[in-house]
């Protein structure tokens, strides 16, 4: 796996667990993704961690939520979507 594969994937690791903590319905904001690798002693840069968000929302695996700023896992992101269509 290249070095900017594992980057990547370390960035979604991060994520998801940070995700699987939330409370459903909250995003996850990149900084958030800072605090976690800093506590790994894997620290990258603000502008690294956002690269990377973009990189897996061109993936399809996470969606930014343009009102807010924050971070989805798609599949999160399509439920909520759905629900404010509908409701």
């Amino acid at each position: 796996m290249s070095p900017n594969r594992r980057r990547t994937q370390r960035v979604l690791r991060i994520f998801k667990d940070l995700a699987a903590k939330a409370e459903p319905g909250t995003g996850i904001w990149p900084g958030a993704i800072n605090d976690a690798l800093r506590a790994e002693d894997s620290p990258m840069g603000s502008w690294e961690v956002r690269f990377e968000l973009s990189q897996l929302e061109a993936a399809g695996e996470v969606r930014c939520d343009p009102d807010s700023g924050a971070f989805f896992l798609a599949t999160t992101a399509r439920r909520a979507a759905k629900k404010r269509s509908s409701g």
